[in-house]
């Protein structure tokens, strides 16, 4: 007769593999969490870097509406710039009437306040009185952003001249453009901006 044997294993192989599982697990949600953070990190910089290439393309619409340089199927300033801005308004304010839309009056400057440029003015760069993109050159919308970028442009007539002078034909002038690009994410927007020195010779 065989002896009998009796087992004495209680489930240990089954615990200790349940173990490793929930290790793996760990493991993989972990790197799982570590791809889409870094996913998250490439779109955001896609996402930056629209918007910069669309803040750019607006100060080049700026300094294209400026100089009254239309694309095929758009329409310049009439008046031209260097007269348009005249009435606009106040220091630090901007127009928002028609054919005189994004034109500002800089404010004034102080030593105390303001390192070398008075600040731009406060405005709203999601509508009136900032320019969208394209309106005075005609320059094709952009496809992949959630809006189409803006600027507004202030007058900051140097050397001097006075109104009589700007009116009778154009003259160097400096203007100061701030434009706003943004990107395929709402919280995405950039901001830039230069001074243009407009010179018609």
């Amino acid at each position: 007769m065989r002896p009998l044997f009796i087992s004495n294993q209680r489930g240990a192989v089954l615990i200790v593999a349940l173990m490793f599982l929930v290790v793996l697990t760990m493991l993989g949600m972990t790197a799982m969490s570590g791809t889409t953070m870094e996913l998250r990190m490439a779109n955001n910089t896609r996402d930056f870097g629209v918007a910069f290439q669309a803040a750019e393309a607006a100060l080049r619409d700026a300094r294209n509406d400026i100089i009254g340089q239309a694309l095929p199927g758009g329409t310049a300033r009439n008046p031209p710039m260097h007269q348009s801005f005249f009435g606009t308004g106040a220091p630090n304010t901007c127009n928002a009437s028609a054919g005189r839309e994004g034109l500002c009056q800089p404010r004034a400057y102080n030593s105390k306040v303001d390192a070398i440029l008075p600040a731009a003015p406060d405005v709203d760069m999601q509508a009136l009185p900032s320019v969208r993109y394209g309106t005075y050159t005609g320059a094709r919308q952009f496809t992949d952003v959630v809006r189409q970028p803006r600027y507004i442009i202030e007058l900051f007539g140097l050397p001097s001249h006075d109104e009589t002078i700007m009116r009778s034909g154009p003259q160097w002038v400096y203007y100061r453009i701030t434009a706003r690009g943004y990107g395929g994410n709402p919280n995405t927007e950039v901001t830039l901006q230069e001074v243009f020195l407009y010179d018609p010779l």
